[in-house]
């Protein structure tokens, strides 16, 4: 198994530091983009280029609505250029980065012109956005684009178009043989299969005392894929219909400017748990408890077919989170 890192910036001097913790125990590091919530996201990318060797690094995710795709194709060529080979970019329609703007996420037609149009900048220098004609004139080498996608639609759109998937399903085993097979249908459509893919499955991970203490503490992050993960419509997405009128009212009442925030008594999380919906979002998207429980837990997941983990580091303790899982649960993995 491998896992990748998404750090945010609340302090750009822990940041820093944690970058390089990450870097030294093998993860890699990506950058949430949410410019309300955290420090801009490409001056972290530079301090994460400067203070890295290894680590694979980028933008997980941005998005076509706050960020002209010149603008975006430039940035990630930049951070390229400090960090030659290990650098990504992740795109999705949007989330707390266009809320908290009072915008809406983009349809994937319109995701799908905003790739297309990074892909030529990079390609030949010129593309046609939006009826204008744009230009980059200094950057001619591709950057590796990983689609976000949550439900039957982008799944396959991912497949067929993306460099790579972030998956933000869920890892239940019957979610993710889901999963596989829609990415599998839109792969099979540009001539690749889904095993040629590099898949990302979204996932909160805290080792703590007990799966109850990792669940209270992760009860924001999980407040937050809940918003997310069912947006528009449930179809294809194994939500119980039971449990959808209270997502909806969650989905109604989230706080984007407290997007993921760390900290007990949070609104978010809060909401979550006074509409039932704390354990049955644990049990789809957290690996939780003790170490040894965590590990169980990971070998569940990566024998239903998720092989890469990318871990929101989203709780007080992110040292002893990462060191953690580099000593107590990762080498008992399969490599």
């Amino acid at each position: 198994m491998k896992f990748r890192m998404t750090l945010v910036a609340e302090d750009l001097s822990e940041f820093v530091r944690h970058v390089r913790l990450a870097d030294s125990l093998g993860f890699d590091v990506v950058v949430g983009d949410s410019q309300t919530a955290y420090r801009e996201l490409y001056v972290c990318l530079t301090l994460a280029a400067l203070n890295t060797k290894r680590a694979i690094i980028g933008p997980w995710v941005t998005n076509p609505v706050t960020r002209h795709p010149a603008v975006t194709a430039s940035a990630v060529s930049s951070i390229e250029e400090l960090a030659p080979g290990r650098t990504v970019i992740g795109i999705g329609t949007g989330d707390s980065a266009v809320y908290n703007l009072g915008l809406k996420p983009t349809s994937i037609e319109e995701l799908d012109h905003y790739i297309r149009a990074l892909r030529e900048l990079w390609d030949s220098g010129l593309t046609l956005y939006h009826g204008k004609t744009i230009r980059l004139t200094w950057a001619k080498r591709r950057i590796p684009v990983y689609i976000a996608a949550g439900g039957p639609k982008t799944l396959r759109y991912a497949g067929r178009h993306g460099d790579g998937v972030i998956v933000g399903t869920g890892l239940l085993p019957e979610v993710i043989h889901d999963t596989l097979e829609h990415i599998d249908a839109g792969a099979k459509e540009s001539g690749r299969r889904v095993e040629d893919m590099d898949i990302w499955w979204l996932c909160k991970m805290n080792p703590s005392t007990s799966r109850k203490a990792a669940t209270q503490e992760m009860k924001n992050s999980l407040a937050a894929t809940a918003n997310h993960s069912f947006r528009f419509s449930p179809e294809g997405k194994r939500l119980p219909p039971e449990l959808l009128p209270a997502v909806r009212k969650l989905q109604e009442n989230y706080v984007f400017h407290e997007h993921v925030k760390v900290g007990a008594n949070k609104p978010n999380g809060v909401l979550l748990e006074e509409l039932g919906l704390l354990k049955y979002m644990a049990d789809r998207f957290l690996v939780g408890g003790t170490p040894d429980e965590c590990v169980e837990q990971l070998r569940r997941i990566h024998a239903a077919g998720a092989k890469n983990l990318w871990l929101g580091v989203h709780m007080a303790d992110k040292d002893t989170f990462m060191n953690t899982l580099a000593a107590k649960i990762a080498p008992q993995l399969p490599a």
